[in-house]
């Protein structure tokens, strides 16, 4: 850590270090600073130039630039991902607007036609995986805008578009199973009991 490293090089125990020691102290924290760039943080730390370093000042240079580099590497991967999804996006516009007819944000294709869509972005359609999307996306007159596609498009690339009509088919499927198991329960005890009655009519005296 930044107070261990500044104590290791602090054998006096005063508290402060001269400027001269700075290289060494972020060498031993495994950064690298040099030149313009050195003088630059070290200027964060002795910001009046007194050519001392301060132990509360290093150790709080150094939280802030742990800080800052986790946000930079956060900020780096986001900014990434909305590149990709603009591209994408424009993508999704320039094959919607090529099978469309309208204008602008009017834009529409037919239904039908979705699976040619999908077809000429290189993505594989699925009549089962896509019919629910299908429609969900098609207007009243069954043609699809392509805001509402192209926002769809988008999210299901990068996040997956989990089918509404899943959860609601496994639980018919976990009913229907049910209803064997208590059917086949009631075959049981309907058996057992014209078992019962069987031996009880042989040895029934009149």
């Amino acid at each position: 850590t930044a107070a261990t490293t500044f104590d290791s090089f602090d054998s006096s125990k005063t508290k402060t270090l001269p400027s001269s020691k700075f290289e060494d102290l972020v060498d031993a924290l495994g950064e690298g600073f040099y030149g313009d760039e050195r003088d630059a943080q070290l200027a964060i730390i002795d910001p009046d130039g007194k050519g001392t370093i301060n132990r509360l000042s290093f150790i709080a240079w150094y939280c802030d630039l742990v800080k800052s580099s986790e946000q930079d590497g956060e900020a780096s991967l986001d900014s990434e991902e909305e590149a990709e999804r603009a591209e994408e996006k424009e993508n999704a516009e320039k094959a919607f607007s090529a099978m469309a007819v309208g204008d602008g944000d009017d834009q529409t294709i037919l239904a039908s036609d979705f699976g040619k869509l999908m077809e000429s972005m290189g993505t594989t359609y699925c009549e089962e995986e896509h019919g629910k999307t299908i429609k969900k996306l098609s207007q009243s007159d069954g043609t699809i805008k392509m805001d509402s596609f192209v926002s769809w498009y988008v999210n299901w690339l990068f996040c997956g578009d989990a089918s509404d009509g899943e959860s609601s088919d496994t639980e018919s499927e976990s009913g229907d199973g049910d209803h064997e198991d208590s059917k086949s329960s009631l075959d049981a005890a309907t058996k057992n009991d014209t078992t019962t009655a069987t031996w009880g009519d042989a040895f029934k005296i009149d």
